[in-house]
């Protein structure tokens, strides 16, 4: 994925490099184009056909001096400055010779260390024949600076022709390889960023495929990504919470048969105990004979009512649902089974009245559950804490109180016929939690952090 971000930004990046090569390329052109002016190239121009003029001339007049001269004159003279002739010093003869070709006629300017001279030479059959003027030296330095500021002019033109456009691709390239770094790191962060959630999450579906449903994906992810974190770990809980519902569903249907079969054992040989102790009772006269009877009729009505409950059990009615209001339900409820005098009765802060579609018969005897597990736990006082939440998706009744709590795990108290009260069925809670998941709703138990345990009831949130 990081390469593909890169070679997306790659081209990206390039973009703006080839728009600024193409509009510094052609300004550099026009900065060059400054020095090939035609006012700049023409003025040169004039100053070198000046200079080229002056000498011309003055070569001219030495030919034609040079042509007019006697045989018998000097062969190597110089013309003074007020036009007369004067034999060239044998020095500057020879330094002048030294400096033009070997044989064949020449017209030109001559430079010695100190000073310019112009020189006509031409082969007679008597010899070289050479005539000289020294230069003016202003005139010199003048010819000397055109000549000199030419030749550095078409330096100039070159070598800055070469710089700007040296100059522009050096800018450009590192412009590009800024660039380049640029989206190296931008496609890195992105792709760290993009491919990190979605690692976690392939990762994630893999062992919630594999059966973990309690594994979540914590991974930091931007934007939609996160959404859809988000929505996997919202996913999993629910698949968790799906999972958890179907084994309890199937734990309680196994109990329910082993509640069916213990009912109709115990049932059966009730009958016929209880029909023999009432004709003992009718045919015998002795006092201890008449205790035993009642006590076995007594216990036999223990059993009876036991075996009642657990066919309670193993057969709960389905749900007939109707629209009923939880808080004013749990007062009737607390009115019932609660003594004012012994447990104070303390509703948290809220004024939702819990409206939701259930049985209320249903629901009444799960409240009554909890307030009387409450009460019993309570024993000879306390606070009893009720409350009422809801948020989109459900509406919670909050039972607490401020006993000992529940035994750990806390999940074990709503399997079947678990109780730790000598008298209690184990039945309560287990119905309970059933009947809660009969309205598509949940049941589950905590210890509070202050002692005591905490019920939650929710429920469906359908408004009224």
């Amino acid at each position: 994925m990081q390469k593909r971000l890169f070679r997306i930004f790659l081209l990206m990046s390039m973009a703006p490099v080839a728009v600024a090569l193409l509009l510094q390329w052609p300004l550099t052109d026009r900065y060059i184009d400054v020095l090939d002016s035609e006012g700049l190239n023409a003025s040169l121009e004039s100053s070198l056909e000046l200079a080229r003029g002056i000498v011309a001339a003055e070569l001219d007049v030495l030919r034609a001096d040079l042509g007019g001269a006697a045989p018998s004159a000097p062969s190597a003279r110089q013309r003074l400055d007020d036009g007369s002739f004067a034999e060239l010093p044998a020095g500057i003869a020879d330094s002048l010779s030294t400096r033009l070709p070997p044989d064949g006629d020449y017209e030109g300017r001559v430079s010695l260390s100190r000073e310019d001279w112009l020189v006509v030479a031409r082969e007679t059959e008597s010899g070289r024949r050479l005539l000289a003027k020294r230069l003016d030296p202003e005139l010199a330095d003048g010819i000397r600076t055109v000549t000199t500021g030419g030749s550095r002019l078409r330096q100039i033109r070159l070598y800055y022709r070469n710089l700007q456009r040296l100059t522009t691709l050096a800018l450009l390239l590192g412009l590009g390889l800024s660039l380049m770094v640029v989206a190296s790191l931008l496609s890195g962060r992105m792709s760290r960023q993009i491919s990190r959630p979605l690692l976690s999450l392939a990762e994630g579906t893999r062992k919630v495929a594999a059966g973990d449903l309690g594994h979540r994906v914590d991974v930091d992810a931007p934007d939609e990504l996160g959404e859809l974190v988000g929505a996997f770990n919202r996913m999993t809980g629910e698949l968790e919470r799906s999972k958890e519902e179907l084994v309890r569903a199937e734990r309680i249907a196994a109990w329910q048969g082993v509640a069916r079969r213990l009912a109709h054992e115990i049932k059966n040989p009730l009958t016929p105990i209880t029909l023999a102790m009432h004709r003992i009772e009718k045919r015998s006269r002795d006092p201890e004979t008449s205790d035993a009877v009642r006590t076995v009729l007594e216990e036999a009505g223990n059993l009876k009512r036991l075996a009642d409950e657990f066919s309670l059990y193993a057969r709960l009615p389905e749900p007939e649902p109707e629209t009923i209001r939880l808080r004013t339900l749990v007062r009737d409820v607390v009115d019932l089974y609660v003594d004012p005098d012994r447990i104070e009765v303390v509703w948290r802060e809220g004024g939702d009245e819990g409206v939701v579609v259930a049985d209320p018969g249903m629901i009444r005897q799960l409240a009554a559950n909890l307030v009387k597990n409450a009460v019993a736990a309570m024993g000879r006082g306390g606070h009893l804490f009720l409350g009422l939440e809801r948020d989109d998706a459900e509406t919670r009744l909050i039972v607490e109180d401020d006993g000992p709590g529940l035994p750990e795990p806390v999940e074990q108290v709503f399997a079947p016929y678990f109780t730790t009260r000598a008298s209690g069925t184990g039945l309560g809670l287990a119905s309970s939690r059933k009947t809660a998941v009969d309205h598509g709703g949940r049941l589950d138990a905590e210890n509070r952090e202050q002692g005591g345990a905490r019920f939650i009831l929710g429920l469906p949130r359908r408004d009224a």
